[in-house]
């Protein structure tokens, strides 16, 4: 429905909200047109009190390319909730909490303060304790992005503003972050219907009356640009006692010291190395042998997996990447493909992987096709003075998954099956630990390391360690939402 400014006011009705949204249109209107109206103080004292902070409690359905147990889809819906507090002074917490397959579950922290972001893993098994920090422009522009889900506080930005709507019927507006913004009024109720700004669109509906006449939709529908949108189910209750340690991170956690060393391959022993310092804090993995090198996995662009060839080549000089073996087909792991396609290696990856990279290498697949090999039980690389051996397992988090073995550095190395933080101690394993350790001990291998993508390299007695901190319940406890 479009609005012109004099049908708003027609149709505006008597109520204590409308008054307010009367009040905002009027500010908005050309000074002949304000004077007829309520002297400014009057109308401004009608604008909804933000001087209270609001707690919002809110779930959703991400879809995730490419992240899901078979790689028959393409897509996996991930539920996803999460807890905002949010200050009208420019501070916020938002805690997440989300769950992947395996069950994986991550449940962060993030709190927004005007000097900058600091977000922990409230977990540890992702980050450990270690903080990540944003500055302060980044955190303005989050608070912003959050005060539209408070499409009543974005009418004390309306009201500074004055403009005549556009064809729509939207006005426009600043928001917090100093950004172009705009938003769409119902004549009848003076409600927002929707906003938008920096590439993202709100729309809401299922609006309640919080205490204080705040009106609050119960249903958002969020929109990132092509992306498809997340529909949120928010319930918001006034928040005006936070204690000032609701914007404190726990203790325990602390700064991640800075990687001096640069971009390395770490030495595993035997001729199997660990690369280490890569952009996107994943690591990937080779052995090198007499005849043959083999790749472990390649995230998570060609860009980064292009760093990982050069490493190879400084060792290996001439030598071309023979095999490319993936733990599973997820995103994340197999981006960098493209990088070592002028080696022309042979790809080795699970059952029913095949479409899975098909789908996500799109246009350069026929490159690949006659490469890809699933394997469908035990298989062994020879790499002329060592072999390498290598199992799919069905696993929880990928059914795709594929383990494997080099006995002569005696490195295990897998995919998302055992975590263990950079920084931090060893956190209680997921059920996909114990996956890992059947295979182990039916396979009655003797790792002396325990390789992944992600965090540090670890030992069988750290897995077993895992597993039993697992055991004592810890993990399914995890931390209830709100606690400072």
């Amino acid at each position: 429905m479009n609005l012109t400014r004099a049908s708003i006011l027609k149709r505006l009705r008597p109520c204590s909200l409308t008054v307010l949204v009367l009040a905002c249109a009027a500010a908005s209107f050309p000074a002949r047109v304000v004077a007829q109206e309520k002297p400014a103080h009057e109308q401004q004292a009608r604008l909804p009190r933000v001087s209270e902070a609001l707690q919002l409690d809110m779930q959703t359905e991400r879809l995730v390319g490419e992240q899901a147990r078979n790689p028959a889809e393409a897509v996996l819906r991930v539920p996803l909730r999460q807890q905002l507090l949010l200050d009208p002074q420019g501070r916020y917490r938002l805690e997440t909490d989300s769950v992947y397959p395996g069950p994986i579950r991550f449940q962060f922290l993030e709190l927004g303060l005007p000097e900058g972001i600091s977000t922990v893993d409230l977990l540890k098994w992702r980050q450990g304790l270690a903080i990540s920090r944003l500055p302060a422009a980044v955190a303005r522009e989050r608070w912003a992005d959050h005060e539209f889900l408070v499409p009543a506080w974005l009418l004390q930005r309306l009201s500074a503003v004055r403009g005549e709507p556009a064809a729509d019927g939207s006005l426009a507006f600043t928001d917090a972050a100093g950004r172009p913004a705009r938003l769409a009024l119902d004549g009848a109720s003076g409600r927002v219907l929707w906003a938008r700004s920096a590439g993202r669109r709100y729309e809401y509906s299922d609006y309640e009356t919080l205490a204080g006449g705040l009106q609050q939709p119960r249903r958002i529908s969020e929109q990132r640009g092509e992306a498809p949108a997340w529909v949120w189910q928010v319930q918001a209750v006034a928040a005006p006692n936070t204690k000032p340690a609701a914007y404190a991170l726990p203790a325990g956690y602390s700064d991640a010291p800075a990687d001096a060393a640069g971009l390395r391959a770490t030495p595993l022993g035997g001729g199997s190395y660990r690369v280490d310092g890569l952009s996107s804090g994943y690591h990937s993995s080779f052995s090198i042998g007499s005849q043959g090198i083999a790749v472990f996995d390649a995230p998570v662009s060609p860009a980064e997996a292009a760093s990982v060839r050069a490493l190879i080549e400084q060792l290996a000089p001439g030598r071309k990447v023979s095999h490319v073996v993936l733990s599973h087909a997820h995103r994340d792991h197999i981006a960098g493909l493209p990088a070592y396609q002028a080696d022309a290696p042979q790809v080795l990856v699970g059952p029913e992987a095949r479409q899975a990279l098909r789908r996500q290498l799109g246009s350069a697949w026929a490159a690949w096709d006659e490469r890809v090999q699933e394997l469908q039980g035990p298989h062994t690389l020879d790499l002329g003075d060592r072999r390498v051996q290598l199992w799919p397992l069905a696993s929880r988090h990928a059914s795709d998954m594929v383990v494997a073995y080099d006995s002569q550095s005696r490195a295990l190395f897998q995919g998302d099956l055992f975590y263990i933080p950079e920084l931090g101690p060893v956190p209680p394993a997921f059920a996909t630990g114990q996956e890992l350790l059947d295979l182990i001990q039916a396979q009655k291998l003797d790792p002396a390391w325990i390789v992944g993508v992600h965090g540090r390299s670890g030992t069988l007695a750290e897995l077993r360690q895992a597993l039993a901190l697992r055991a004592q319940g810890i993990r399914q406890q995890g931390q209830g939402f709100g606690a400072p």
